[in-house]
């Protein structure tokens, strides 16, 4: 499975394909997303102090991983929303939060 992880650029190898844009201070487009890295991409992107870029990595973690990795998500959200009421905004808002967290481990 493929999946998309915003990673430091000191962690970006050639190769690696970016998801999006990768644009400076300024909003101007330095790399067009799809485009592979390269040893020299990587260079100029450092010398425009450029600290993250989005890639697509595959996925390595098994169902099991995953499914430990949603059950800690799950436990931390409930421990954090602990003492505030379940119905209502409050109930919304966890819910909204659990569902994301859980989205983003599986993208």
């Amino acid at each position: 499975m493929i999946r998309v992880r915003l990673i430091p650029l000191t962690l970006a190898s050639p190769g690696m394909v970016l998801e999006s844009d990768v644009r400076n201070s300024l909003g101007q487009v330095l790399l067009k997303a799809g485009m592979a890295l390269s040893e020299p991409s990587i260079s100029s992107l450092n010398q425009k102090n450029i600290g993250h870029v989005k890639v697509f990595q595959e996925d390595e973690r098994n169902e099991e991983t995953l499914s430990a990795e949603r059950i800690k998500v799950t436990e931390r959200i409930n421990s954090m929303f602990r003492n505030v009421p379940q119905d209502g905004t409050m109930g919304a808002l966890k819910q909204m939060i659990l569902d994301y967290r859980l989205e983003k481990l599986s993208s």
